[in-house]
């Protein structure tokens, strides 16, 4: 069984069976997918990267960008995680099933990959809320413990069968050892024998044909009583096995074999175990190796600086600074897009953008289906074509693309490619009639749903015919809806695509100064013709160059002149806006460096009324200590108690009116908000969506437009594309177990111990009468502190002394205002309601 199932494997069907096989080859998918084999870890998953093919089905393209995305994040969550030492043991497990023996080495295998399973589902099951499709791959896999134990149980880590593996197989090694001993034993007393010592050639024991012996000299074989089993190449030595050790070697060499056996009986065994849990090892293997390809398209993904890309619903891309994954040193990027006008949102998109950002004369040519492109040769024409085919092929494929974020594919059914002849960039000339046969096969089976890279489109025959045919191509497939590229040289299609609905122009940019083409495509602007320039900037003389212009129609000459004035007002646009971005950027800044100092100040402000706050407490309980000694100095002398109280409760009030009042950060005006294009720069409060967390960029964008961030204890790299800009209020609202920045409310700053959990009644019944009166006298205290209106003195009916002690106590108290006996439900005469003073 192969790790073909899911939905990019070469058993995937379409409507077609698969993507055509050429534009694969042409635009060197399996290039892509040899330097993807190469990050697999073990053979299962470096065979699902070699069979990897691109989808049509929307859903599995999703599923894949996602994995891909998710391993990217368990990369960053567990870097050292892996696949570890799992192996490709579905044949093993096969084999098994019928009853197969394994080897050792093979069991070893299905045992570490049991192990390496185990692992990657716990790892999984960790992280699930993270990763969930990687989290329920992992769920599919079947650690079988039992199967994984036993060979454990039974084989060492240098592979030898330990004795536990049986108990026949124990018993059986420790008579070996026994028989061995005594062999031993008996061979060295030969050794030891006056008698023999004279026959020996050395006191050695050796071993021939399986049996112990000792080297005998040849003159005394007669002499030796023994078997010869050898003797030494120049005849002086012969091998021979004492008589005496004769029994003890048979024994030995019979424990041997029967060792042998019951270590066939161990590996017939776990063999067996094996092939009960067969399909379970297999589906395990074929889940590590779609864990261990997306892991293998994330480690990828990061060489190339890869992001995903949006899918879009209709037959339209856009892509955002994408560059060639094959392409190595300084790679220019390019923004390309098809499906409606104006995709593409980078600098040189489009051309005709002026210092306002309003819409270039070439512009307003509605849904673009066509997209043709001319240019100086090796000026980026055919990669342009190559980059866009072959990065829509690696999308389909569920693998990143190196593009900016916020880029976007279509699903297509079909990519037809007809560029140079099936060979690389460098080399790309092929005969018209070549060209033709695989054109007229394209145009058979393109439709609305495929995407058409033709590369210099009616090139090598009549250039008025071969004009005139490419026009009509490109007019057949327009009709059908089909998304075409095409690059040209002839001036006739620069006319056509400006003339035609659903046609756009576009070029690649050549440097008059340097006479060097600089790879940059213009969408919506025509490649100009630097022939007479280049003439001039090489020295050709005058005379020629003025007779050369002479000779050009002077509605082309006007055509090539208004181009060069849209370039040129375009690059005074891009320049402006620059330094128009610089500016907002440092205006920023600046703004930021201003925020934080206002919060520092505003910290300060916080921390001197606090100050003020625990200053004016002191001194509250200062006053409060001073009434309480006050009131017990009273009450000895037999004074009015009253004022002290009063003194007491306003002390109380103004406290709990202080602590009512917690000191609150004050709010600024809202900032005037700063416009959405100002690019993320240090010093911003930012959003990382892929990892949906908040945090500071440290740091300015560098030329890949990549900052540091700082997510809590995190830092990590983003490119600024991944970043969504956030208030203060909303990271402070973001941020975990972050404290307020404001003062919590306070509880009241002095308490004065006895207004506190007052009850409504006390029940002094039981209590003799030198003891109720202290307490009734405390517990009005308390109850007038804490500002209770009424309260019940349960005192019982007994003989009415109790009663009568504490009603003349009430009468003589300034705490009370009045007094009366409870109603009948609330005690009648055994309880006292009490009225306390204002």
């Amino acid at each position: 069984m192969r790790a073909t199932d899911g939905p990019f494997s070469r058993t995937h069907s379409n409507r077609d069976a698969s993507m055509d096989p050429r534009a694969l080859t042409v635009l060197e998918f399996p290039k892509i997918l040899d330097r993807l084999a190469e990050r697999a870890a073990f053979a299962a998953s470096r065979e699902l990267a070699l069979t990897l093919q691109p989808s049509e089905s929307r859903r599995a393209i999703e599923q894949g960008l996602r994995e891909t995305s998710e391993a990217k994040l368990l990369l960053e969550l567990q870097p050292d995680f892996s696949v570890r030492s799992a192996h490709d043991v579905r044949e093993a497990a096969e084999r098994s099933q019928v009853g197969i023996v394994l080897e050792v080495e093979v069991l070893q295998e299905v045992r570490d990959t049991l192990e390496s399973g185990a692992y990657v589902r716990n790892v999984l099951t960790k992280f699930a809320d993270r990763v969930p499709l990687l989290g329920g791959r992992g769920q599919t896999i079947d650690p079988c413990a039992g199967v994984s134990g036993a060979i454990k149980d039974s084989i060492g880590e240098r592979g030898q069968i330990l004795d536990s593996a049986s108990p026949g197989l124990a018993r059986v090694r420790a008579q070996l050892r026994t028989a061995y001993n005594r062999l031993m034993d008996a061979l060295q007393r030969v050794l030891d024998s006056a008698a023999y010592r004279p026959m020996l050639q050395e006191a050695l024991i050796t071993t021939r044909a399986g049996r112990y012996v000792v080297p005998v000299r040849a003159e005394a074989r007669n002499q030796f009583r023994g078997i010869v089993h050898d003797e030494s190449a120049s005849g002086a030595t012969v091998f021979m096995e004492p008589l005496a050790a004769v029994e003890l070697n048979n024994e030995w060499r019979h424990l041997q074999l029967e060792e042998d056996k019951e270590i066939e009986r161990v590996l017939r065994h776990l063999s067996g175990l094996v092939g009960q849990a067969a399909d379970r090892i297999i589906a395990g293997v074929n889940s590590l190796a779609a864990i261990d390809l997306a892991m293998a398209k994330a480690k990828y993904a990061a060489s190339l600086r890869a992001t995903a890309p949006a899918l879009e619903e209709g037959y339209r891309l856009n892509l955002l600074h994408a560059r060639h994954p094959l392409l190595t040193g300084n790679v220019v990027p390019i923004d390309v897009y098809l499906g409606q006008e104006g995709m593409a949102g980078h600098d040189g998109a489009r051309a005709g953008e002026g210092a306002g950002g309003g819409e270039g004369p070439l512009a307003g040519k509605g849904d673009v289906i066509a997209l043709v492109i001319t240019g100086p040769n090796t000026g980026g024409k055919t990669v342009a074509l190559k980059t866009v085919g072959l990065l829509q092929l690696m999308a389909q494929a569920g693998m990143h693309i190196p593009v900016e974020p916020g880029s976007s594919v279509a699903v297509f059914d079909q990519i037809f490619a007809d560029i140079g002849d099936e060979q690389s960039i460098e080399q790309s000339l092929s005969t018209f009639s070549s060209h033709m046969t695989n054109i007229v096969r394209i145009l058979g089976q393109a439709d609305a749903r495929s995407l058409v890279l033709l590369d210099e489109l009616g090139a090598g025959t009549d250039p008025e015919e071969g004009s005139a045919l490419a026009r009509a191509i490109l007019s057949y497939l327009i009709k059908r809806g089909v998304r075409t590229m095409a690059t040209t040289h002839y001036s006739e299609l620069k006319a056509y695509a400006y003339a035609e609905p659903g046609v756009q122009n576009a070029s690649v940019e050549f440097d008059v100064e340097t006479l060097r083409p600089t790879y940059r495509l213009i969408i919506g602007l025509p490649g100009r013709s630097n022939a007479l320039a280049i003439g001039q900037r090489l020295g050709l003389p005058g005379e020629i160059l003025e007779a050369a212009r002479a000779m050009v129609r002077p509605e082309e000459a006007q055509i090539d002149d208004l181009l060069a004035g849209i370039q040129a007002e375009r690059d005074t646009a891009r320049n402006v806006r620059l330094e128009a971005e610089r500016v907002r950027a440092e205006a920023e800044r600046e703004r930021a460096a201003v925020e934080r100092r206002l919060d520092e100040i505003e910290d300060e402000r916080i921390a001197v009324l606090e100050g003020a706050r625990r200053e004016a407490a002191a001194e509250l309980e200062g006053a409060r200590q001073q009434i309480r000694r006050a009131e017990q100095r009273v009450a000895a002398a037999g004074g009015d108690r009253m004022e002290v109280l009063r003194a007491a409760r306003e002390v109380q009030q103004a406290s709990e009116e202080m602590g009512a009042q917690p000191v609150q950060r004050r709010r600024r005006p809202a900032q005037v908000p700063v416009p959405e294009e100002r690019p993320i720069g240090a010093g911003d409060r930012v959003e990382l969506r892929r990892l949906n967390a908040v945090g500071q960029v440290l740091t300015e964008p560098d030329e890949r437009g990549e900052v540091e961030v700082q997510l809590g204890a995190l830092r990590t790299r983003a490119h600024v594309r991944e970043l969504t800009r956030v208030t203060r209020r909303e990271a402070e609202a973001r941020a975990p177990s972050r404290p307020e920045p404001r003062v919590s409310r306070p509880e009241p700053l002095v308490r004065l111990p006895a207004a506190q959990n007052v009850r409504m009644e006390i029940d002094v019944r039981g209590a003799r009468a030198d003891d109720v009166l202290p307490r009734v006298e405390q517990y009005l205290s308390d109850a007038y502190l804490s500002g209770m209106p009424f309260v019940r003195v349960i005192h019982g009916r007994g003989t009415g002394v109790l009663r009568q002690i504490i009603r003349d106590h009430l009468k003589a108290s300034p705490l009370v205002q009045s007094y009366e006996s409870a109603g009948a439900s609330d005690g009648g005469e055994g309880a006292t309601l009490v009225k306390l003073a204002v």
